[in-house]
């Protein structure tokens, strides 16, 4: 069963969280997200009353849009599914968090964000002999199963540059869908590694159009 005045103080400290920027976006958001199924709950389970979700001041500000992320980072070191298309996590030499996308050439990311406004996303990746500006020219980019132009770096940071489309509502969730040709070290290098691999993942971040 839920307490009630533990429910209370919760919502305090994450408001207090929300209004002094501490933590990182998602972990907000998510907190939030927790917060409200937990208001749930105790409105089911304890009062047995129909929930009216805006007499919550923090879950009035995600449907009003307030409380929505405009602008997203994601790390490799985040818990990416593997179903997402992604290996597990390791690090380069320098101790740079990376994953390698693979099995399937698409690998994906889903969350919800502020879509009000048109929002520009990157996508950088570690330094690979096969990463070069051919294979980047191949790769494609869908957001919301829609297909979008792509620019390509081959900087210190190998990276995908595209634009995520404003949509009607603020409220939206949002998917990114990415393919690219997968190759075999064991096949083509003779590796012990018998894996199937994409890109070496490092950060997809999210902000405005500058």
């Amino acid at each position: 069963m839920i307490d009630p005045k533990k429910l209370k103080e919760r919502q305090g400290e994450i408001l207090r969280l929300i209004k002094n920027g501490g933590g990182d976006e998602i972990s907000k958001l998510l907190a939030i997200l927790s917060l409200v199924a937990e208001k749930t709950l105790y409105e089911c389970e304890v009062n047995r009353k129909s929930i009216d979700f805006v007499g919550i001041p923090i879950a009035k500000e995600i449907f009003d849009g307030s409380a929505l992320l405009s602008e997203v980072k994601l790390s490799a070191d985040a818990p990416l599914p593997r179903d997402s298309g992604f290996h597990d996590l390791e690090h380069d030499p320098r101790g740079v968090p990376f994953r390698w996308t693979g099995p399937s050439k698409d690998f994906s990311f889903e969350f919800g964000m502020d879509r009000s406004d048109s929002r520009l996303a990157l996508i950088s990746m570690l330094k690979s002999g096969r990463i070069n500006g051919s294979y980047l020219e191949r790769i494609r980019v869908f957001v919301d199963g829609r297909p979008v132009p792509c620019s390509f770096s081959l900087g210190r940071m190998p990276s995908i540059e595209f634009e995520i489309p404003k949509r009607n509502s603020s409220m939206a969730s949002t998917t990114i869908s990415v393919e690219c040709d997968v190759w075999s070290p064991s096949q083509e290098d003779g590796s012990e590694d018998q894996r199937t691999l994409g890109i070496p993942f490092v950060e997809l971040s999210i902000g405005p159009l500058v």
